[in-house]
């Protein structure tokens, strides 16, 4: 006679790393008394992405020099805004107009620079056929010109496909992947 026990498997977990991603240079023109400097609106394609077949957990935007220091307004340079988008994701609320045309917009900041950590368990998909899009609008409120790098990271944390959130069946839906529950981005404009 042979016995078989069979024993539940310790839960998986994820492995996350930090990677931070800079954007850029930008080097935004001298302000004046009167008015700042400007970069408006640039939007830069096909700009690097923190990892492929993984799940984005936190971003946490800076805007920073070329030797790492804070760019923050004491010294010029506003992060007015930046957006990033998923070119090959359909924009939730846009998406049938000319502002969907640079896909999904997943992370946006201005100069609060406001971390997102998104709840264990969640993550943002990148797949490898993703491309990503930037649009940044920057502004100098010194006299002489400042040259900056957006940062994404500090931490931004990513889950490796393959490397798995045990969640039991804390949910059960098609849209989870490798057992990461994947969010959907969208905006409310309250006007």
């Amino acid at each position: 006679m042979l016995l078989v026990g069979l024993a539940p498997a310790a839960p998986a977990h994820a492995a996350t790393y930090t990677k931070v991603v800079r954007y850029g240079p930008f080097t935004i023109p001298a302000g004046s008394d009167a008015n700042p400097g400007v970069i408006h609106n640039k939007l830069t394609f096909a700009v690097q992405r923190p990892c492929i077949d993984c799940y984005l957990t936190s971003f946490t935007p800076d805007l920073v020099y070329s030797d790492g220091t804070r760019a923050t307004m004491e010294t010029g340079p506003m992060l007015h805004h930046a957006v990033l988008t998923s070119q090959f994701q359909r924009d939730a609320t846009c998406g049938g107009s000319w502002l969907g045309l640079a896909g999904e917009r997943f992370f946006a900041s201005g100069d609060e620079r406001t971390a997102v950590r998104l709840p264990y368990g969640y993550g943002y998909r990148v797949r490898w056929y993703d491309s990503w899009n930037l649009l940044v609008d920057l502004m100098n409120h010194a006299n002489t010109q400042k040259t900056v790098y957006l940062c994404a990271g500090d931490p931004l944390a990513v889950l490796a496909q393959g490397q798995t959130v045990r969640l039991h069946s804390m949910y059960q839906s098609s849209h989870a992947a490798d057992d990461v529950m994947g969010i959907m981005i969208g905006y409310i404009n309250p006007s």
